[in-house]
């Protein structure tokens, strides 16, 4: 638990910085579009490392299916359903900055070429809007079906469960092992 905590101060602090200073030198040589692709997915990185690192905490409950969650934003008295929509979003941020830098790339590679596959603005914008309505139907879909199991109580009552619970924080049991809940 704290190696995580250690390891994201440290990219926090300088794998990041450094990349994001690289990216805006003067000594870098990559076109504008490509540039800020990698700047805004570094940012998302951040983002993501400091929601999943400091503020949530969330880790998988192996054999169970489910999440414990020991951050301060899981002490808090956010609701189960409101934190699981969070998650879900945290994931999903990452998405967009990633494709938009391969369609940049894609594009600036293929200006040069005669290709047939060459995507045009209007397909890249098409293609964005269809990446964030598909990410927009998993945050929902894991919004809604991300709730504990029918025999919650059942599994909370197994050993390692209750050392689980008695540490505080969130936890979230979708089903035993090999059990999806209602992700099935």
């Amino acid at each position: 638990f704290s190696t995580q905590k250690y390891i994201a101060i440290f990219s926090l602090l300088t794998i990041h910085p450094i990349i994001l200073l690289i990216l805006f030198s003067k000594k870098c040589v990559m076109s504008r579009p490509i540039k800020y692709g990698y700047a805004f997915e570094q940012l998302s990185l951040v983002l993501n490392e400091v929601i999943f690192s400091f503020l949530s905490r969330p880790y998988p409950l192996f054999p169970y299916s489910g999440l414990y969650c020991d951050g301060p934003i899981c002490r808090s008295a956010m609701s189960r359903s409101i934190f699981m929509y969070f998650i879900a979003f945290s994931i999903v941020v990452d998405v967009p900055s990633i494709a938009v830098l391969i369609m940049q790339m894609h594009s600036n590679i293929m200006e040069r070429t005669r290709s047939r596959f060459k995507l045009s603005a209007k397909m890249q914008v098409a293609v964005m809007i269809c990446c964030y309505f598909l990410l927009t139907l998993n945050l929902i879909g894991f919004g809604h079906f991300s709730v504990d199991s029918d025999n919650y109580y059942e599994l909370a009552q197994k050993p390692e469960m209750t050392q689980v619970i008695a540490r505080g924080g969130m936890h979230i049991i979708f089903g035993g092992p090999g059990d999806l809940g209602k992700f099935q």
